[in-house]
């Protein structure tokens, strides 16, 4: 397998699909049943959070105990729906990522496994190793981005400027940015190498190295599209508000009164909650894309560092010696 072009990566991509219609299918059913669960729990969410505000004292007014009562259980109906769904939603995007993975890799190498075979794979170790890196990277963020706020208080305490402080937002951004196309191979690693969490996310920096700006590039063009697909959709959502959600937000009321709060969500809700579900749903057709991306890229990275030999110009697949990098 030879190092492929910027277009060959794309074209790879496409016959990974092609060679895995199966599983990706499955992928694609699995991640819009979820987004429809996540926009169901984001609906009842936002349900909750009017009767939450429907419990809230009109201009601060004091509360009863039976009034703290019903503002808890309305604040944790609120928080709990999309809290559950959007796990379960997590999990199964990472599943049917290892899913596509595993059946792409098959198809590099000639492999064949059933539907089942593979999903019974990924959900073993290779699932629950990514749900740990993940938590491993959130903790990693948390303990930057804390540092990153001390020392924009600290600075912007002493300069009484947020200049600086707003400098070092964008480099944190720029931050985040950075290692998550540096990290982009972590789920192959995973999945293919049988890597652990923090091995995994080493063997992708290493991997990568030098070839950052190909990979923010090979992603940046689809995601682009992606977007303003999403930015059209929304657009259209927008043309298609009612005079009820309209007036419900022109209509002049008391900033503090909780009742006009309340009735403003609920016809908010009448037009997110829609929209959400749809954009989610969309994007679990064109999600499994970039799955296959990854891989490809993977592969290519693979090809650059010499792991593959070549068995012939006119193969259509890679023919990896050995799944395994050393280094």
């Amino acid at each position: 397998m030879q190092p492929m072009s910027f277009g060959g990566v794309y074209s790879y991509t496409f016959w990974l699909i092609r060679q895995t219609l199966g599983p990706t299918m499955l992928a694609v059913v699995i991640l819009a049943v979820f987004s429809i669960l996540f926009g169901y729990g984001f609906s009842t969410s936002f349900h909750s959070l009017t009767e939450f505000v429907g419990t809230l004292p009109a201009s601060g007014g004091p509360m009863d105990e039976a009034a703290q009562e019903r503002m808890g259980r309305a604040f944790l109906g609120w928080i709990m729906p999309i809290f559950a769904t959007g796990i379960v939603f997590f999990l199964a995007f990472r599943f049917t990522q290892i899913l596509a993975t595993s059946a792409g890799w098959d198809a590099a190498t000639g492999d064949q496994r059933s539907i089942g075979e593979l999903a019974g794979a990924s959900f073993g170790r290779p699932l629950w190793m990514s749900v740990a890196q993940t938590i491993l990277v959130g903790v990693l963020w948390i303990a930057v981005s804390m540092v990153f706020g001390i020392i924009m208080g600290v600075a912007g305490g002493a300069s009484g400027s947020s200049a600086f402080s707003a400098i070092l937002g964008y480099i944190l951004q720029g931050l985040q940015i950075w290692f998550s196309i540096a990290t982009i191979t972590t789920i192959p690693l995973i999945t293919v190498e049988d890597r652990g969490p923090w091995k995994s996310l080493v063997a992708s920096l290493a991997l990568g190295r030098g070839y950052w700006w190909r990979n923010f590039a090979l992603f940046i063009v689809p995601g682009l599209l992606l977007g303003i697909i999403s930015i059209l959709l929304v657009i259209a959502s927008i043309g298609e508000l009612s005079p009820s959600l309209l007036s419900a937000f022109e209509s002049p009321s008391d900033p503090n009164d909780p009742m006009m709060a309340m009735t403003r969500l609920q016809t908010l809700m009448g037009f997110i909650a829609p929209t959400i579900t749809v954009m989610m749903v969309i994007g679990a057709v064109i999600t499994p894309f970039f799955y296959h991306l990854t891989t490809a890229i993977y592969i290519d990275l693979r090809a650059r560092r010499g792991d593959f030999m070549v068995e012939g110009e006119d193969d259509d697949a890679p023919a990896p010696t050995d799944p395994t990098i050393s280094w």
